[in-house]
């Protein structure tokens, strides 16, 4: 078993526009910073990491 990333253009044939992306979302953020391999492990491990790095955990 393994992951992935795909990347690819879709266009809707109605036209219709598509919702914007709230990039201040945590998922978005950590799925952003995993991407670019800025963190790396499961879910659980990349929460606990981004929580320790919360001003005032330090």
């Amino acid at each position: 078993a393994g992951m992935g990333s795909i990347g690819g253009v879709f266009l809707p044939s109605d036209g219709q526009a598509w919702p914007e992306v709230d990039r201040s979302l945590e998922l978005y953020q950590l799925d952003l910073r995993h991407y670019y391999r800025q963190l790396m492990g499961t879910l659980d491990e990349l929460r606990a990491t981004v929580a320790a790095e919360a001003p005032g955990n330090g």
